[in-house]
């Protein structure tokens, strides 16, 4: 696209990558992680907009963090019943705990990249910082797992599909103005 003169597309990218995955290891398509991975990858690009600007009444941080989760659980939680014939109910607000500490962990650790030919002092700072958030973050997924949220069904509950399509009402009032 770039090479073309054309707008970047993130959607178009990804299917870009999903194609030349599937060309060269066929057998991914039918792999839940392929599932997953780009099912979350597409509905983040195609969704988060959307459940943004419905949540305006959040401070940006919380905002974000659940535009985010809830932008990919629309494509996730479907396909994880699919494959697993599971519900977890605490993944939203583990998800929304987790995604600003992954965030940070990944931010400090690039920066610390740099940093470390300047000063090795400062790179190990960021290091242990990056340590704490990591061991903050296996506490919060320790915790949320830990709580009975998680059911296993043979059939999908209609209330469960009730709340699935509620979390779609911010999404169809963005784009048809309803």
């Amino acid at each position: 696209q770039i090479m073309l003169g054309r707008e970047v597309r993130p959607i178009n990218t990804l299917f870009i990558a999903g194609a030349v995955i599937i060309f060269l290891f066929p057998w991914e398509i039918y792999s839940p992680g392929f599932h997953l991975s780009f099912g979350a990858t597409a509905a983040i690009i195609l969704f988060y907009r959307g459940y943004s600007s419905v949540l305006t009444g959040l401070h940006p941080f919380l905002r974000n963090s659940f535009s985010l989760t809830l932008a990919a659980q629309t494509v996730t939680a479907p396909l994880i019943f699919y494959h697993l014939n599971q519900v977890n109910l605490a993944s939203l607000p583990a998800n929304v705990a987790a995604v600003p500490l992954v965030a940070a962990i990944m931010g400090i650790s690039l920066a610390s990249l740099f940093i470390y030919p300047l000063s090795l002092f400062i790179a190990s700072v960021a290091g242990e910082i990056t340590n704490l958030l990591f061991q903050l973050l296996v506490y919060v997924t320790q915790f949320f797992s830990s709580l009975s949220l998680n059911f296993y069904s043979e059939s999908l509950p209609p209330l469960l599909i009730a709340a699935f399509i509620m979390t779609l009402v911010p999404l169809i009032n963005r784009w048809w103005g309803l």
